[in-house]
């Protein structure tokens, strides 16, 4: 801007102000300038507001004033963005910026100020309408998505004045932001647990485009039946409680849990509305112990003997591998099942498993083998439970004991009558006790008051006794003979 003197000559000191009809702003820059040759020259004045019929005064001491002629102070319009389609047109913190999610159908409005101008120019944008579908003296306009958009940046915006003085155009940017965000992820510790008990890693997501908006974690719930997990539903019909923020990566603490079987879901929202779930393993809890084990049967082959009864098996010292016993028992848990069960292991025995029945067979065991083993059960989770079957092996290695034979008399005895009485003491066994009672009788030929020749058994003599017999009484079928 130049002030002309008439003084062509002077290097007087010239200064500027906004002369007092101007609208309200301030003047800006260098105001002071000495004149060269009676040309003073300012190259950096401002004024910090737009407007109409702005004038200069110019002032230099002792010499006359003067004031410019009129002029218009034109700024490019600031850009203001409302009504933004929540959740699917963003607008960046302080940046002339909108993302918006890509076939959303979002819309937001634009508005240019100052208001009151001639005219507005707004840009059209390439998948998008607008409304009002034509510039004019309407500062504001609103667009709306209307098909897939690659974006658009640098998009103008200006103003002409009532002078037909047009602005300096302002920019702004449209983002498409079809991605979700990526990243998240969300495990658990463990997928059983007997406490309720667990620890969860969350690693937050990130989004390149409109940024994160909300990050949350949703526990879903469904029955845990004989171990199995009803299907998860992950929605509100199964969902264990309200979604709890999540600012960042890092654990999370579980406790309390009831029994039943458990999901955890990590969403991450962008600003936009493009979301990433992630989900863990399915986490069974039961705080229950199976029940303790109980006998089913006790089945012995070969040289053991069980009596039906109780929960001990005996078997004949030294025998081979046709003498087994097979155990079979039962346990229960409705809740998680039956994940294993555990059988002793017998000293002088192999031990074979399948299900909930162990063969013991026999490796010609010694009387100091055997002895009590405890059957435990263990639940899905892990649990065992809280008590034990216990059953017992016992090596049986002595015969039944008796005093032996009282009659007839020792060391010889007569009949002649062909008849005789056998009497004996009683016989016991402390091991696996008596299971028969047999006699024989045995005949060889008489001859000079003496037994000759071999010895045989009668065969059609009657063996078997009653267990607590001690006497064969009036045998009257005897013949000649010893």
């Amino acid at each position: 801007m130049l002030f002309r003197s008439n003084l062509t000559s002077s290097a007087a000191a010239i200064t500027l102000a906004l002369n007092n009809t101007s609208p309200a702003g301030t003047l800006n820059g260098t105001l002071t300038v000495s004149a060269l040759l009676g040309v003073a020259t300012f190259n950096d004045l401002s004024v910090d507001t737009g407007g109409s019929n702005f004038k200069l005064d110019a002032s230099s001491g002792v010499l006359t004033g003067a004031t410019s002629s009129t002029f218009d102070v034109v700024s490019s319009p600031t850009l203001q963005f409302s009504a933004l389609t929540a959740g699917a047109v963003y607008r960046a913190p302080a940046a002339n910026r909108v993302y918006v999610r890509t076939s959303s159908a979002g819309s937001f409005t634009l508005t240019a100020t100052p208001a009151g101008q001639a005219s507005y120019a707004f840009p059209s944008l390439t998948g998008w309408t607008r409304t009002p579908l034509t510039n004019g003296s309407s500062n504001t306009v609103t667009y709306t998505e209307s098909g897939d958009n690659a974006g658009s940046t640098g998009n103008s915006v200006t103003y002409a004045t009532a002078g037909a003085v047009t602005s300096a155009a302002s920019t702004f940017d449209v983002v498409a932001d079809p991605n979700a965000p990526t990243g998240g992820a969300v495990s658990a510790s463990a997928t059983t647990s007997a406490s309720g008990g667990l620890t969860l890693t969350v690693t937050a997501a990130t989004d390149a485009g409109s940024g994160i908006a909300t990050r949350s974690l949703q526990r879903y719930r469904e029955p845990l039946s004989g171990g199995t997990c009803s299907a998860f539903a992950l929605d509100n019909t199964d969902a264990d409680g309200s979604a709890s923020a999540v600012s960042g990566s890092g654990t999370v603490p579980v406790s309390g849990l009831s029994t039943g079987c458990y999901e955890w879901v990590l969403t991450a929202t962008d600003n936009v509305g493009n979301t990433q779930t992630t989900t863990t393993a399915v986490v069974k809890v039961d705080r229950s112990a199976p029940s303790t084990p109980t006998l089913t049967s006790l089945v012995p082959s070969g040289d053991a003997y069980y009596s039906g009864t109780g929960t001990t098996v005996y078997v004949k010292a030294g025998v081979g591998a046709t003498t087994t016993f097979a155990v079979t028992v039962a346990t229960a848990d409705s809740d998680s099942g039956i994940a294993s069960l555990t059988f002793p292991t017998i000293a002088g025995f192999t031990r074979s498993v399948s299900g909930s029945t162990a063969t013991y067979t026999a490796a010609t065991p010694s009387v100091s083998d055997g002895g009590t083993g405890l059957v435990s059960s263990t639940n899905g989770v892990g649990t065992p439970s809280d008590s034990q079957l216990s059953f017992s092996v016992v090596i049986d290695g002595a015969a039944p004991t008796s005093t032996g034979l009282s009659a007839p008399a020792s060391p010889i005895s007569y009949s002649t009558t062909g008849a005789t009485t056998v009497t004996w003491g009683s016989f016991a066994d402390a091991g696996s006790g008596l299971a028969s009672l047999t006699a024989k009788r045995e005949v060889s030929t008489l001859a000079s008051n003496a037994c000759s020749g071999s010895w045989s058994t009668d065969t059609g003599y009657p063996a078997s006794l009653s267990l607590g017999a001690t006497s064969l009484a009036s045998q009257t079928d005897l013949v000649s003979g010893s």
